[in-house]
C-alpha cells in the first residue's frame, strides 16, 4: 500500500490488515517510481496496481494559475504515466501477468467550470489507459474506472453545492452520490478472472 506519506500508509495498512507493507512514493518523480518497483520486486513482484493518486483545486482558466494547473496535471496524469511505465516495464520484461486499474473520473467527459486542469487530466488518463492496454498486452491488462462524485467532503462539493444536489436528484438508481463501496465493487471485478477479456 503506497501513500504520499508513511504515516498515512502505515495507518491504512493497519486498518486493512492482510499483511500489507506500507510505502511512500512521489508519483511526479519517475525515479521515485523506479525505486518503488525495485523495492516491490524484492518483496515479490506485485501483479495488481491501482493508480489512484489525484490532485485538484479550483483554478479558473482566467486566473492564469499555472502552478496549480501544473500540479494537477503532474499528479493526476504524469503520475499515472510514471507508475504505469515503471511497473508495466517490469511486468513485461519479467513475463509477469499483471493488472493495472486507473481511477479516472466522470469529469473526463463531464466538464466543471474552474476545474479545467482536473477534467483535462482525467480525459488524458482515459486515453493513457487505452494506449497502455495496447502497449502492455498480452501480459498486462489495463482498465480504468470513472466514478461520479464521491459522497465525501471535497473542495468541489463545497464550491458547487447546487451542482451536487442536482446530480443526486437526477441519478436514476438511488438519488445519491457514489459511495466508496461502489468503486471497490467494480475494482474487485476488474482485477478478478471474470474480467479477463476486458
Amino acid at each position: 500500500l503506497v501513500c504520499p506519506d508513511l504515516e498515512t500508509a502505515t495507518a491504512d495498512c493497519e486498518r486493512i490488515g492482510l499483511g500489507c507493507n506500507p510505502g511512500t512514493i512521489d508519483v511526479c518523480n519517475h525515479l521515485s517510481c523506479d525505486a518503488l518497483v525495485a523495492r516491490a520486486t524484492c518483496l515479490g513482484m506485485p501483479s495488481i496496481i491501482v493508480n489512484c493518486a489525484a490532485h485538484s483545486e479550483y483554478a479558473p482558466l482566467t486566473s492564469h494559475a499555472y502552478l496549480s494547473w501544473k500540479r494537477t496535471l503532474d499528479v493526476s496524469l504524469l503520475g499515472a504515466m510514471n507508475v504505469i511505465g515503471a511497473f508495466g516495464a517490469q511486468m513485461v520484461s519479467s513475463g509477469t501477468d499483471g493488472i493495472i486499474v486507473n481511477i479516472s473520473s466522470i469529469n473526463a467527459t463531464l466538464p466543471v467550470p474552474g476545474y479545467a486542469a482536473y477534467c483535462a487530466a482525467k480525459a488524458g488518463l482515459e486515453m493513457l489507459t487505452k494506449t497502455a492496454a495496447l502497449e502492455l498486452a498480452p501480459h498486462v491488462r489495463v482498465n480504468a474506472i470513472a466514478p461520479g462524485p464521491l459522497d465525501r467532503p471535497s473542495r468541489l462539493a463545497t464550491a458547487f453545492p447546487a451542482f451536487y444536489d442536482d446530480l443526486k436528484r437526477r441519478h436514476p438508481l438511488a438519488q445519491r452520490l457514489t459511495c466508496s463501496s461502489d468503486v471497490v465493487g467494480v475494482l474487485c471485478f476488474l482485477i478478478g478472472d471474470s474480467a479477463r477479456w476486458i
